[in-house]
């Protein structure tokens, strides 16, 4: 080609698209949510009904089972992407073992805002009793 069909060359004009367009799909609407979340939907779910100490032991077989593909890797790629995924999971661990505790600390830190307040509250209605 010359140079001056090499600046108006546009590759769609060589090659047709092999993709045809086909029946349009709707999507569906997304059922809404009873409280707003950030996006991690999963994650909060595990932190609301999951068990802690479940959790963690499930995470830890996972771990486990990644040492034992690294140790029968074939090659040097296989044993490094096995390093990979068993650092992955040991940072999701840490993840969820400082969540849960940031729940149980926010859990502990609500019940004792509602005993105190409940304890005014009680105190107050006995002072306005006595007068």
């Amino acid at each position: 080609m010359s140079d001056s069909k090499l600046e108006t060359f546009k590759v769609s004009e060589r090659h047709k698209p092999r993709v045809k367009g086909g029946k349009a799909v709707k999507a569906e609407a997304p059922a809404p949510q009873a409280e707003p979340t950030l996006g991690f939907a999963r994650i909060e779910a595990v932190l609301d009904h999951e068990d802690p100490k479940q959790v963690q032991k499930s995470l830890a077989k996972l771990s486990h089972a990644l040492d034992e593909v690294a140790g029968r890797a074939k090659g040097p790629k296989d044993r490094a992407e096995a390093k990979r995924a068993k650092v992955a999971v040991e940072r999701t661990t840490e993840l969820l073992t400082y969540l849960f505790e940031t729940k149980d600390q926010m859990l502990h830190a609500l019940a004792a805002a509602e005993d105190k307040q409940g304890s005014k509250n009680k105190r107050s209605g006995a002072r306005k009793g006595d007068k």
